[in-house]
């Protein structure tokens, strides 16, 4: 007894049989190269996790402040920043520090630059501090 007629369910005869294109020669030459493509990239991507992760800067943000290159920065405090993204060395002072950005209000023209923590991490970008 069926109590939903619209939710019939309709069978479909489905191909039992396949039929391959390729022969069995042509087949294996594509499963040696798919192999050895798989075996070579696998090679890559370990080595360059290893490098990675020699390249991590240890960068940490506690209380307002920020933890970068064995040195705590305050807000408020002049610094140096420098990096391939922003430009050579330029000089500022550190506006806001939250968990994922820090500030840095330019001293040359006073607009400001936001800096990722994740650039800091990667090395792409260098924060020093700035004697008075």
């Amino acid at each position: 007894m069926n109590l939903c007629p619209y939710l019939k369910r309709e069978e479909k005869n489905l191909p039992t049989q396949l039929n391959f294109s390729l022969d069995d020669n042509e087949i294996m030459d594509d499963l040696k190269i798919i192999n050895q493509s798989a075996s070579t990239s696998y090679a890559s991507h370990e080595d360059h996790g290893a490098s990675y992760n020699e390249q991590q800067i240890e960068v940490k943000v506690e209380d307002g402040q920020l933890y970068y290159d064995d040195q705590w920065y305050h807000c408020g405090q002049q610094v140096y920043y420098e990096g391939k993204e922003i430009g050579m060395k330029n000089g500022g002072l550190i506006c806001t520090i939250s968990s994922s950005e820090i500030w840095i209000k330019r001293t040359c023209d006073d607009n400001k630059i936001r800096i990722f923590v994740s650039q800091l991490q990667k090395g792409r970008i260098t924060i020093r501090n700035r004697s008075a």
